[in-house]
């Protein structure tokens, strides 16, 4: 028995869970409040028999013991079964030597970082050098808890104060140079401290670990002896560095989790002290991006906790169409008050990619968060609830700059506009955008309907696909696995004590089919999202592998980000050098379910290639019918909660699970039509004489 599997037996969901939540015998089961969202009734169920959760309320969500601790605590898969394998006693695979080095080196340099931070926080309550510094953050109406809770510090207005005081607790130059605390001259090869003379601010990871530092000019004081307040950069963030990568990090994350979850919303703004003044107010689902434009792995980082993001942008920011032009230009510098810098498309796409809803709202002018948190919290409020959707927001940041009565600005306008509502995936959204842009200009909708038709920059109607390798494209279909029938999906077994009935065979085909074409066909998987969100469906994500191995690996491929990468070999190195060695045997599983050549004779028998769009329903049409599986397992669980309700002649509770059985349903009649529409391209007879 593998480390994974032997963990799951060793284990008792109830035991785990508990010390989380506070669980209540329901019968068989257990009961609580849901800790994924707000509610007063309980809707959260724990299932000792199948060893497996589900909530019955908002989120809809279940999963074994790894998923609740992966969502619960913020986790990777790889954090999960280190901590359950500490609890039970199971002995994971040795680390390899080089590993082992790795991860004391990292050690060390966390270490590093944490003393830096008390150092910093020292000499800001205690230095008389630091006076301007306390002045200041009272100044910005930060309390002393809220300093405490951010770790604000101060660094000395000397060339080595840092270095000598980390030097005199061990910590070596090279690795001060690593996290990026000693600026070396390329010329002379002198290194000095990087922060001088400056409020110092540590940025920590998910896991609340400094990994690296901001620090802020403090007003009509000079940071060093040849650099003078008025012209020094207002902020001198740490370098990329081995922990520290600014564009997977988000400010007051590690923070904001509870309270971005409980909200239902992430709100983004541009600075440190916003946060910190919003955490200190009560907005604790507020946010801070590192200076440069959204991310993809910062926006996967927010959907763990919410589906919904607002910007909270300045009232000239991405309103000119300077600012739109400069789309995929990052803040390089931080010398004066910047817009918050986004990439319209680029958030249209991901937008569209992880279903997630983005709005944007627009400051009073001359106020940032900070301000207006301050001295109107309501205002703040109420600017956060009538925030525009994205798209809608760019459009009338486009229409906004053009003369009525100018056609050739009206033409350009279209021009900018029709592009980013071609990005968005689903029909329906696409169509109210172009009735909106055509409103907005006063053009009839027809006009822009029929530009949109034409061959051209921006023509076709429709998101095109980029043009794919000539290996990409002569992609053939695998011959379809035993699953490939026109029969009804079966029911699951019934589950016998302490089975894991959630969790198909530990070689479930379809789940690995849909992981190696996902992993050697990243196309294949954006047109499968496509056509998966034309049937108003979700793409493809982790949810739809309840096999833990797979739902893992699901979150280690995506963490590749699909445009970049396209060579199977390159993926699977990466995933080696990602992956928790418990995964690997795995990874060789998916990857040997390779498609036989097309094109190679094998006893007189030739498979014909299949075009891709077949390859697409095919997989699409596969993943549906995994769903399908999910939801027989759902209701399973359902109709178990439900009889336990109706025992116990729990009415409150009867009706909950009626509704969720009822939902469960529609769910499924839903898939059902998308695969009757989807249906099935490949013949049973796959491979034909010729």
């Amino acid at each position: 028995m593998n480390p994974i599997d032997e963990i799951k037996a060793r284990v008792d969901i109830i035991d785990v869970i508990s010390k989380h939540v506070e669980l209540k015998r329901s019968g068989r089961n257990f009961k609580a409040l849901c800790p994924f969202h707000t509610e007063k009734t309980p809707s959260f169920v724990v299932f000792p028999d199948t060893q497996t959760w589900r909530c019955f309320g908002a989120c809809a969500e279940g999963g074994d013991v790894y998923t609740f601790l992966m969502k619960k605590q913020g986790w990777d898969f790889a954090d999960a079964l280190r901590a359950l394998a500490e609890q039970t006693g199971v002995e994971l695979k040795p680390q390899t030597p080089q590993q082992i080095k790795h991860q004391e080196a990292s050690a060390q340099l966390y270490e590093l970082l944490n003393t830096a931070t008390l150092y910093y926080m020292h000499l800001l309550r205690n230095a008389p050098e630091a006076e301007a510094a306390r002045d200041y953050v009272v100044e910005r109406g930060l309390l002393p808890h809220t300093v405490e809770q951010f770790q604000v510090g101060y660094a000395l207005n000397q060339w080595d104060g840092a270095r000598d005081f980390l030097r005199s607790k061990g910590h070596t130059d090279d690795n001060i140079l690593a996290v990026g605390l000693l600026v070396e001259k390329q010329d002379t090869g002198r290194r000095y401290d990087r922060f001088r003379g400056r409020l110092v601010i540590p940025i920590r990871d998910l896991r609340g670990r400094v990994v690296g530092f901001g620090a802020r000019v403090l007003p009509g004081k000079p940071c060093s002896a040849d650099e003078k307040p008025d012209v020094a950069p207002k902020y001198v963030n740490s370098p990329q560095t081995e922990l520290f990568d600014k564009s997977t990090i988000l400010y007051g994350l590690d923070m904001a989790k509870k309270g971005i979850r409980e909200a239902g919303q992430a709100i983004v703004v541009e600075g440190y002290m916003d946060v910190m003044q919003a955490q200190q107010s009560g907005c604790a689902n507020v946010i801070a991006q590192m200076g440069t434009a959204l991310t993809a792995p910062q926006l996967r980082q927010l959907k763990r906790y919410t589906n919904r993001l607002t910007l909270a942008l300045d009232a000239d920011a991405a309103g000119r169409k300077a600012t739109l032009r400069g789309l995929d230009v990052a803040r390089q510098t931080l010398d004066r008050k910047v817009e918050l810098v986004f990439d319209p498309r680029g958030l249209v796409r991901q937008e569209s990619r992880l279903q997630a809803d983005i709005r944007v709202a627009t400051l009073p002018p001359g106020l940032d968060p900070d301000n207006l948190i301050r001295s109107d919290a309501a205002a703040w409020t109420q600017l956060i609830e009538t925030a525009s959707p994205l798209v809608e927001y760019i459009i009338n940041a486009i229409v906004t700059e053009v003369d009525p009565n100018d056609a050739k600005e009206k033409s350009a306008a279209v021009a900018q506009a029709m592009p980013i509502i071609q990005d968005v995936s689903n029909a329906v959204e696409r169509d109210h955008y172009t009735q909106y842009l055509a409103r907005r200009l006063g053009v009839d909708e027809r006009t822009l309907v029929t530009m949109t038709a034409r061959p051209g920059p921006w023509g076709g109607g429709r998101v095109r696909p980029r043009t794919q390798s000539a290996t990409a494209s002569s992609i053939s279909a695998p011959p379809p696995p035993a699953w490939d029938t026109n029969e009804p999906t079966p029911s699951p077994p019934a589950p016998e004590a302490r089975s894991s009935t959630r969790l198909p065979s530990l070689h479930s085909p379809k789940e690995l089919y849909c992981l190696n074409q996902i992993m050697t066909a990243p196309h294949i998987w954006r047109q499968v999202n496509r056509t998966l969100l034309e049937h108003t469906l979700r793409p493809i994500c982790a949810q739809d592998f309840a096999d833990p191995h797979n739902h893992a690996i699901f979150l280690e491929v995506q963490k590749l980000d699909p445009p970049d990468y396209n060579d199977e070999a390159d993926t699977i190195h990466q995933l080696q050098g990602s992956l928790d060695e418990a995964l690997l045997p795995r990874l060789h599983a998916i990857q040997a379910q390779h498609t036989p050549n097309p094109n190679i004779p094998s006893e007189g028998i030739v498979s014909d290639p299949v075009p891709p769009e077949k390859v697409t329903r095919y997989l699409a049409s596969t993943v549906l019918k995994m769903r399908v599986e999910e939801i027989e397992r759902a209701k399973s669980e359902s109709n178990r909660a439900l009889a336990e309700a109706l025992s116990q002649d729990d009415r409150a509770a009867t009706g909950t699970y009626t509704q969720q059985v009822l939902e469960l349903e529609r769910r499924r009649l839903k898939i059902d039509r998308a695969l009757a529409l989807i249906g099935n391209p490949l013949p049973s007879d796959h491979q034909r004489q010729r």
